[in-house]
């Protein structure tokens, strides 16, 4: 269950084409296969690690699962300036089946003023800090 998901932009076509374009009918309403979990409310447990109030966002094209799980990431720290389509051409997201390469994504989020450590620097990766929202690890 996909409670208080980022919103399409108006003026988005989400019908022709991606997942968003699926019929209503490929759902699995009230499946024991597919259980609906309110992941949106989920606490974590001693079990389970989860991001409270965390905002999902159902790709709108084949090539752009990239962008749409960056959306995610940026809403989740108050960034909610951009769009899908927004992060797909300043990562310079190629259309299916290439999408996006991690070295764009890395340079677009640092032309954003964010702090990006990624494995194409070389370095050891340090551990997300969730006192630095702007802190990013790709």
């Amino acid at each position: 269950m996909a409670n208080n998901p980022i919103p399409y932009p108006a003026d988005l076509d989400t019908k022709t084409e991606g997942a968003s374009s699926e019929p209503a009918m490929m759902n699995h309403k009230n499946s024991s296969y597919y259980p609906r979990l309110d992941s949106y409310n989920m606490k974590s447990n001693d079990h389970l690690t989860m991001i409270s109030h965390y905002r999902t966002y159902q790709q709108s094209r084949e090539n752009t699962c990239a962008p749409a799980a960056v959306l995610t990431v940026l809403y989740h720290n108050g960034i909610t300036n951009l769009t899908e389509m927004d992060l797909a051409k300043g990562m310079n997201t190629q259309l299916y089946p290439i999408g996006t390469n991690k070295k764009d994504m890395v340079n677009y989020l640092k032309t954003l003023d964010l702090d990006v450590q990624s494995s194409l620097d070389g370095k050891p990766l340090i551990p997300m800090n969730p006192s630095r929202p702007s802190w990013w690890i790709i």
